[in-house]
């Protein structure tokens, strides 16, 4: 009885927040699917929901309904992610594929810095796969083009291609996984010229193929007038295109903290769909009959949805922004119909609808990083607003710059600390200058750069943005001088490694607990959230680590770093690794610490290798192998092992690495321990391929 009396006094006291946790418990549900190691039919979580959304509503007196209703909250997540992974399903490469000949529609057309392109291919044929087979995307890396393509038209070309790769090691990005949601059922690239078969027609039909040529013209248009990085950049703020940005400058923008302002996210959109609301209401009170009426403010409020929505469509809707468009949708339509709106609950809201359309999102940092900012924004906000009220109603016209100041400055640190652990354990770095370099930047964004890329667009279909794109391009030119400056900081970028399983969980469950809840027990959140962030300290990294197609062996040294012993240090596999592990380079293994437990002795053919109590010989070329006499640990080779070799411990070679995948190696004691990824990533159709070798790509820009 006592302690039925205390969950309902704990309702009671929360009962406003309540309804913020069923999205939560939404992505429980999306998070519990994609655990499992295959997937199940949508019929029967669908069921449970049905059933547990009744015992609710059966409840719907009692404080025990919310019980009901968060379960049925996590089997509709369940439901959801199954019916999404079924909806999608489309044709993937199984096995890698050389030189052959592919025909195909350009879907996209993504333009490089160094004249490079990527082509996304709707496939109507390629050499030795059946019509009904055939991927119904695949992306194309051309190094240079002798003809103009556009969106639309049809071309041939022989190629390299590849089915989407696995993750590099176990707990890494899952490329596969991503590319199966947007339907790219291969990757490669292209061997000799491109061929244009068919130009594509003045008006295209499809309102996609549209929409892409739109978002081409306006990258061109601004390239053409703004150049160099300036443009690249100020084409990103209209277009979402990043491609053309050279790696220099996302690099200087990732270390000071500054990459999501490189990417169209909730901060863009808000300052478009607020400029757009009060330009329109000050040419609508020029109007004396709108004024009279009052209609002013709901013309300007329906004006800057459509506005809003135009400009995401223009960025290829991209989840940050979505996320902040049904935000901003919400509080416009309240202006609309005379309505309030809770700021938390709106975001509740576009948090359901994109996992309820989109479960997958929720593995995408994009997603994480703008949820999270934007939550622990609001919650501040909650806290903080009558005392600001009350601050702001006393006499002195300093006030108000003071709150401006304070307000960017907490913003900007309460977003750093929501996403830190997540940026920590996605891209294994810390920006440690990210508050300074964000409160140099936002004003700078907010006043002369986002209002300028709006400007621009408006006036671009009557030809008269040339002026407003300079300017603008000159606040771009401050905002990257502003970045490399920091960059240059002392300990700019503090490398981490990932957090653990375990510690991902804590830190989500502890920040949505900090920023939900409103009693003292809220704090326990923040306890959590420490404890998952200080996990990473609890991670190893391995004695020995192998790439999936064995082109790639490191191994640990005497002091704790890494050695390149077999494959090619420009080899992509082998830039990752050192960008996981936080080293610049790959040191020469012949001067290269060496003690009892860690030591090499290399020659031609190979690497005898002695790590504690065990020995590896590693093969390091293709061609006869042989199994060395006497050894009683372990053969790594590049091709496939003779049938005479048998080794106490066990044999990675070619066809045992395109199975397993990446492998990690650690010795405890006289044991081997293994991780690879082949027994971490489960039976899903993303992963049923005969043979992975592909190249790797680059995961989604993080924005916030």
């Amino acid at each position: 009885m006592m302690l039925r009396q205390k969950f309902q006094s704990l309702i009671e006291q929360e009962a406003g927040r309540l309804p913020l946790w069923l999205p939560a418990f939404l992505g429980l549900g999306v998070v519990l699917f994609f655990a499992q190691n295959a997937p199940v039919s949508y019929g029967v979580p669908l069921g449970l929901a049905g059933i547990s959304a009744g015992a609710a509503w059966s409840l719907r007196q009692s404080s025990w309904r919310w019980v009901w209703w968060l379960c049925a909250m996590l089997w509709l997540g369940f439901a959801a992610s199954a019916y999404r992974v079924q909806a999608v399903a489309e044709p993937m490469l199984s096995r890698a594929m050389n030189y052959v000949g592919i025909e195909g529609v350009i879907k996209e057309i993504a333009v490089q810095p160094d004249k490079r392109a990527k082509l996304v291919l709707e496939p109507t044929w390629i050499d030795d796969i059946a019509p009904p087979e055939l991927p119904a995307l695949v992306r194309i890396s051309v190094r240079s083009t002798d003809i103009p393509l556009q969106v639309g038209d049809v071309v041939k070309m022989r190629a390299n291609l590849f089915p989407p790769g696995w993750p590099m090691f176990a707990g890494d990005y899952d490329f596969a996984r991503y590319f199966y949601f947007e339907r790219m059922g291969a990757l490669g690239y292209v061997m000799g010229h491109v061929h244009l078969v068919q130009a594509a027609p003045a008006q295209a039909d499809d309102w996609r193929a549209k929409l892409m040529q739109l978002r081409l013209a306006v990258g061109q248009r601004v390239r053409s007038v703004v150049t160099g990085d300036e443009g690249a950049v100020t084409a990103a703020l209209m277009n979402a295109e990043q491609s053309p940005i050279t790696d220099a400058t996302q690099e200087h923008m990732r270390a000071s903290g500054l990459a999501h302002v490189l990417s169209i996210s909730g901060l863009h959109l808000t300052i478009v769909a607020g400029a757009a609301f009060l330009a329109l209401r000050l040419l609508c009170l020029l109007v004396p009959v709108l004024r009279r009426r009052g209609w002013s403010k709901k013309i300007a409020a329906l004006g800057a949805i459509m506005l809003s929505f135009f400009y995401l469509a223009l960025a290829n809707f991209p989840v940050a922004a979505e996320r902040s468009f049904i935000m901003v949708a919400f509080f416009l339509l309240a202006v609309l119909f005379d309505r309030q709106v809770s700021p938390l609950r709106s975001l509740g809201f576009a948090a359901f609808v994109i996992l309820l359309i989109w479960p997958e999102s929720i593995f995408s940092i994009s997603f994480i990083l703008s949820f999270a900012a934007t939550l622990a924004i609001l919650a501040l906000a909650e806290d903080i607003r009558r005392p600001v009220v009350e601050f702001l109603g006393m006499d002195g016209w300093w006030r108000k710059p003071l709150v401006y100041l304070a307000g960017v400055m907490a913003t900007s640190f309460v977003a750093g600390m929501a996403t830190m652990p997540f940026v920590m354990h996605q891209f294994q770095q810390i920006n440690l200058y990210s508050l300074p370099a964000n409160m140099l930047t936002s004003p700078l964004v907010s006043f002369w750069i986002m209002p300028g890329v709006m400007l621009s667009l408006l006036l671009m279909p009557l030809g008269f943005d040339a002026p407003i794109l300079t300017l603008t391009g000159q606040g771009v030119h401050y905002m990257l001088e502003a970045s490399a400056w920091v960059r240059a900081w002392p300990h700019a970028i503090l490398h981490a490694l990932p957090m653990t399983t375990v510690g991902v969980v804590l830190c989500v469950v502890g920040g949505l607990w900090l920023c939900l809840w409103q009693t003292r027990m809220r704090w326990v959140g923040l306890s959590l959230v420490l404890l998952g962030a200080f996990s990473s300290l609890q991670q190893t990294l391995p004695d020995i680590y192998v790439a999936q197609d064995a082109k790639m062996v490191t191994v640990k040294d005497a002091s704790g770093g890494y050695v390149l012993l077999g494959g090619f240090d420009d080899h992509r596999a082998a830039k990752d690794w050192l960008e996981f592990v936080g080293q610049k380079t790959f040191p020469d293994a012949n001067n290269t610490p060496q003690n009892d437990t860690h030591r090499w002795d290399c020659k031609d053919g190979g690497c005898l290798i002695t790590l504690g109590s065990q020995r590896v010989w590693l093969y390091r070329k293709k061609g006869e192998a042989t199994c060395p006499e006497g050894l009683d640990g372990a053969i790594l080779m590049r091709q496939n092992a003779p049938e005479n070799c048998t080794p106490k411990a066990f044999v990675l070679d070619e066809k045992t690495m395109a199975q397993q995948g990446g492998t990690w190696l650690n010795i405890e004691g006289k044991n081997w321990q293994i991780k690879d990824v082949r027994s971490t990533i489960g039976d899903w159709p993303w992963h049923n391929v005969q043979e992975q070798m592909p190249p790797r790509d680059t995961p989604p820009v993080a924005t916030n």
